[in-house]
């Protein structure tokens, strides 16, 4: 069962909130509005939660993917186990959610209070996570002798490290760099395009890019 009406809503509304804060305005505003959130979601709830100062049961932690399959995180649950302590506490809640977050792993989070016949009460969290570069590749298109390689650009661009985050922006922003080095180079046609594919799961990809750097400028000579 959920924690309560109100107190469940809000957990999850405040995962969503923070993850948007920190793409917009970085993490430090994005944890002082989780931690707005959660101060009134303290207030209001922990005078009148049955299950606060309950005993803990088990602790996991769940992740969702969009096929409807999930599976637990042994890692995550025991950073929210850590958080939690071994009493139910709307307060700790909060704390082991800003912990989550801070993996820079976690997209969204919402806990679920299940109450056991013994009292105690099993505390399970849902979350998503993002999605990681786990492969970085990148291929040079070129109807002659390339000047360009796929192991040059790999070392003279900063492109994504293997497990770091990926997104729509991110994978846009790599592809201007490579297009920046080449143009830079004199290749003002060159065309540079993206793609991933899931790996082992939805949130292990491999990135490909894909280069095309076309006919390199020349300056000409005058007598």
């Amino acid at each position: 069962m959920p924690i309560s009406a109100g107190s469940d809503l809000m957990i999850t509304l405040a995962g969503k909130m923070i993850a948007s804060a920190a793409s917009v305005s970085g993490r430090a505003f994005a944890l002082i509005l989780f931690t707005a959130i959660f101060a009134a979601l303290a207030l209001n709830t922990a005078a009148q939660d049955p299950l606060e100062n309950a005993p803990l049961g088990n602790v996991s932690v769940v992740i969702s993917v969009s096929n409807g399959q999930a599976a637990e995180d042994s890692q995550l649950g025991a950073i929210a186990h850590a958080a939690l302590g071994d009493r139910y506490s709307t307060v700790r809640i909060r704390d082991a959610i800003e912990q989550l977050f801070l993996t820079g792993r976690v997209v969204t989070a919402e806990a679920e209070a299940i109450p056991r016949d013994d009292n105690s009460v099993d505390m399970r969290f849902n979350v998503r996570l993002k999605t990681r570069a786990r492969r970085v590749t990148v291929s040079v298109v070129s109807s002659g002798l390339p000047a360009v390689t796929e192991q040059e650009i790999l070392l003279r661009v900063n492109l994504l490290d293997p497990g770091a985050s990926v997104s729509e922006q991110s994978l846009q922003n790599n592809a201007n760099l490579i297009l920046e080095y080449l143009r830079d180079r004199g290749y003002f046609r060159a065309e540079v395009s993206h793609s991933i594919r899931e790996l082992d799961n939805e949130t292990d990809v491999e990135v490909a890019f894909r280069v095309r750097p076309g006919e390199q400028a020349r300056v000409e000579t005058f007598d």
